[in-house]
């Protein structure tokens, strides 16, 4: 058995070496928790100057996005000019066409005239030109037709890679300006 002296003497033993640990935890304690405090103000830092890295890259996104929208406005304005363009250059073609068979009827009718010797006149050579000014004329349309209508392809093409382009900035705005945001607002640094 033990007795009431050795007991007494037993606990306060065990309470001079509980305060001596605790005595001499203290430095590493404070220092630990300085190491916390720290590293916590540290995570604070980097954190705003991400969050301000996202919020310019947000509004980069957004102001990409305003001049793709307005390129594509532009662009749309361009193609509806062309395709303006090859419709009035079409009814052009067609009015030269129409004007150019009558030239060459008029020739041919020339040919076919009953009891009339066929003679190279000045109406003659008039028409003959006429006709080679209006075929001529037909070509340069229908180039231009050509042009018009490649420009209307590459118009086209790049209004396509606006539309595709556009898409990319808006997920890659609503990622950033939602799902980041979002996420990093759970982060929680507290101070210890």
């Amino acid at each position: 058995m033990i007795s009431m002296i050795e007991w007494d003497c037993f606990t306060s033993d065990i309470i001079t070496k509980a305060d001596k640990v605790l005595v001499d935890g203290r430095p590493i304690r404070a220092f630990f928790d300085k190491c916390l405090n720290k590293m916590t103000e540290d995570l604070k830092v980097q954190s705003d100057i991400v969050n301000q890295a996202i919020r310019l890259r947000v509004d980069e996104y957004e102001q990409m996005i305003e001049n793709l929208n307005k390129q594509k406005t532009e662009t749309i304005d361009k193609i509806n000019q062309v395709q303006i363009t090859i419709d009035n250059l079409v009814k052009a073609v067609d009015d030269k066409q129409s004007h150019l068979a009558i030239a060459h009827t008029r020739l041919l009718n020339r040919t076919r005239r009953e009891g009339i010797e066929l003679c190279r006149d000045e109406v003659e050579v008039q028409l003959y030109d006429e006709v080679l000014e209006l075929e001529n004329n037909v070509k340069g349309l229908k180039k231009m037709i050509a042009e018009s209508v490649e420009c209307l392809r590459r118009l086209k093409q790049v209004s396509t890679r606006i539309d595709i382009q556009l898409q990319i900035k808006k997920n890659s705005l609503r990622i950033d300006n939602e799902l980041c945001f979002e996420q990093r607002k759970r982060v929680n640094y507290s101070f210890y």
